[in-house]
């Protein structure tokens, strides 16, 4: 078992170690991701800053599997339907993965998109679908950099990955305020 926000995962321990070191990592489906993007303009435009859920609700998700340093270990599981399981029925998938299935997962996008984020920082995408995954996980990184400059009037709550420069800058007092109300 994994925890990852309020949310779960199970995997085996040593998988969990090689999710720990971003040896893989969870991408929610382009279709989530291009959802979240136009959101967040939106909210961009209107100058307005919401949390996580109200820009993508709760629920279950379809993400795509990425490889980064697998080492070229093989992947064994049971096909997704509820069968009695066997070793016959196993399916095993070798590098690179490409026909490895999407996994429908109660993961809220937000918290896959940050740790891929940090996957993908760390390792270059070496497919076109992966440059595309990255492309599309930086804007959503520099749309949520942007929105954090609201006060906090202006927002309820954004998940803004806590290593990124810039995600916690103090604003300073108008210029247009006298010095004493600026230093109180």
């Amino acid at each position: 078992m994994y925890q990852l926000g309020g949310n779960t995962l199970y995997l085996r321990g040593d998988w969990a170690a090689m999710f720990d070191k971003h040896s893989w990592t969870l991408v929610p489906d382009e279709k989530i991701l291009l959802e979240i993007i136009r959101k967040l303009i939106n909210l961009k435009k209107h100058r307005k800053n919401v949390a996580a859920y109200e820009v993508i609700n709760k629920g279950t998700y379809t993400y795509n599997f990425v490889a980064f340093d697998l080492e070229g270990i093989p992947i064994t599981r049971l096909p997704d339907d509820s069968g009695f399981p066997s070793p016959e029925r196993c399916i095993t998938y070798l590098p690179p993965y490409n026909s490895f299935p999407t996994l429908l997962l109660p993961l809220h996008p937000y918290l896959a998109i940050h740790r891929a984020i940090k996957a993908f920082d760390l390792y270059n995408p070496v497919t076109d679908e992966h440059i595309q995954m990255h492309n599309h996980l930086r804007r959503i990184r520099d749309l949520w950099l942007e929105l954090a400059e609201y006060t906090d009037s202006q927002r309820s709550s954004v998940m803004v990955p806590r290593s990124s420069p810039g995600a916690k800058r103090k604003s300073s007092p108008p210029e247009s305020m006298p010095k004493r109300a600026r230093r109180a």
